[in-house]
């Protein structure tokens, strides 16, 4: 994923600060600004079987300034300002910009740049790490420049809404956007990094994507939720370093059909989270073909043991049809993921302490051993 540049980042947070003081003096009743910070700060212990550690390093998680602005009863705003480095540089650019308009609780109608409508994880949780219980989001659903492969932000248009069903609810989510584009780089004519982006300057094809999500609760003040979603974009790809140019991996309209279907449970002592993800590369009536061999699911259980104690479990795991162009292109291979791990929130609701322990396996590779500590915050 492509950030926008540092000069743009800050000119956009520097408008939305002067309109929210500018409309204050006209209407301060009527206007509410609220700014906020999140990011977090990790050391890790990585191995395998045979030898651990080999590594372990302290790092900066992403952070972000983040401005939300409400003006009067149906007028929201919401930027978030994220800083970041790639490698030894620091980059400053906008994860969500969106201005909402609310018509009613049954139709909203927001523009900008969100998290995609599919899914209950990229739905509910954005970069802030103080927000999941979890160090990590599972790996096939990580943002497009850390190796998703799950279009995780959607350029253009959503619309959504929520109905009272007697003691029950439905929501709906729509988004209408910016096609998704596969960016290949190289290091000295091999691919070395691939991902996914949303194009948030401009769509470079005639085509669109979409996304929807229906989530059902029996009951509306209830824990259980069911939820359905589907995601469909033309893909091209296109090479960000030279010496990708004449990649065997480059192609160009292959289309894809996301089937997504969630169970999720919630208290105040036990949450079940579970997410099923099916890959359709085979679209009739498109100039390429892949396969509609591609899984990727997850489930999560965690307990309340204690007033600030949140142990917690997860499995993961991606399996694909190895030639599928779409996993090709993003160097993706089957994986499996086996978490484990505990949250304290040492301040609750703004800063809490995880430590997580993963075992991996990439193929047929031996495991990889991943231990983890994480302090983050968010206010």
């Amino acid at each position: 994923m492509k950030r926008n540049s540092m000069k743009r980042s800050l000119l956009i947070s520097l408008m939305v600060l002067i309109f929210g003081a500018g409309a204050a003096n006209a209407a301060e009743n009527d206007l509410k600004v609220q700014l906020g910070a999140f990011g977090n700060m990790d050391y890790r212990l990585l191995g395998n079987t045979h030898s651990f550690p080999v590594q372990n390093d302290f790092f900066l998680g992403d952070a972000a300034l983040a401005v939300k602005a409400q003006y009067g009863d149906h007028l929201r705003l919401i930027d978030e300002n994220l800083v970041e480095f790639s490698g030894n540089d620091l980059q400053i650019g906008v994860d969500r910009f969106l201005v909402t308009y609310i018509f009613s609780d049954q139709f909203r109608l927001s523009g900008g740049r969100d998290l995609t409508a599919i899914g209950h994880w990229n739905r509910t949780h954005n970069y802030a790490a103080q927000l999941q219980t979890t160090i990590e989001r599972p790996f096939f659903l990580k943002f497009e420049d850390d190796g998703g492969v799950v279009p995780a932000h959607i350029m253009g248009l959503m619309a959504e809404g929520l109905f009272q069903l007697g003691g029950a609810s439905l929501k709906y989510e729509f988004d209408l956007g910016n096609s998704e584009t596969i960016l290949l780089s190289g290091n000295g004519g091999q691919p070395a990094g691939a991902e996914l982006g949303s194009n948030p300057s401009g769509d470079p094809t005639s085509g669109k994507s979409t996304a929807g999500r229906l989530v059902f609760k029996p009951w509306s003040d209830g824990g259980l939720a069911i939820g359905l979603a589907s995601y469909w974009n033309k893909y091209d790809v296109t090479a960000a370093t030279p010496d990708m140019a004449t990649s065997p991996l480059l192609f160009s309209g292959l289309g894809q059909v996301i089937l997504e279907g969630e169970l999720i449970y919630s208290d105040d002592f036990f949450d079940l989270l579970a997410e099923f993800y099916e890959f359709d590369d085979r679209i009739p009536g498109m100039p390429l073909q892949g396969s509609s061999n591609n899984r990727a699911w997850y489930i999560q259980v965690d307990c309340q043991a204690a007033e600030d104690l949140k142990p917690y479990l997860r499995y993961e795991n991606l399996t694909i049809d190895g030639t599928d162009p779409y996993f090709q292109a993003l160097l993706q291979r089957n994986q499996t993921l086996y978490l484990a791990g505990f949250r304290y929130d040492w301040v609750p609701k703004v800063s809490c302490l995880k430590l997580e322990g993963r075992l991996r396996q990439v193929s047929n590779d031996p495991y990889a051993v991943e231990v983890e500590a994480q302090w983050a915050f968010g206010f």
